[in-house]
């Protein structure tokens, strides 16, 4: 898994093929993702996930009112390219 976080506005994730998360899963990783770099957690997020034909997942969070999950299946292979070396 890779992780970025920036000033605490947005966590990006890029998860390996085959992880399937629910929203339990999600708000962990996010958590964990913010701890890992000396951030507060956020008590909801808002979360996008990108699903590509390779298998990988990006998820976008960002802090919200309420806790909402939007999911875009055809996002990730037009992005990827731009959070990988």
């Amino acid at each position: 898994m890779e992780s970025a976080f920036s000033e605490g506005k947005c966590v990006v994730l890029i998860l390996p093929r085959g992880v399937m998360l629910g929203n339990g899963g999600m708000r962990l990783l996010v958590r964990y993702a913010q701890l890992r770099c000396g951030a507060a957690p956020w008590p909801y997020i808002s979360a996008e996930l990108f699903r590509g034909k390779s298998g990988e997942t990006l998820l976008i969070a960002r802090p919200a009112r309420i806790c909402r999950v939007f999911v875009a299946d055809y996002a990730l292979a037009l992005i990827h390219k731009y959070f990988t070396d």
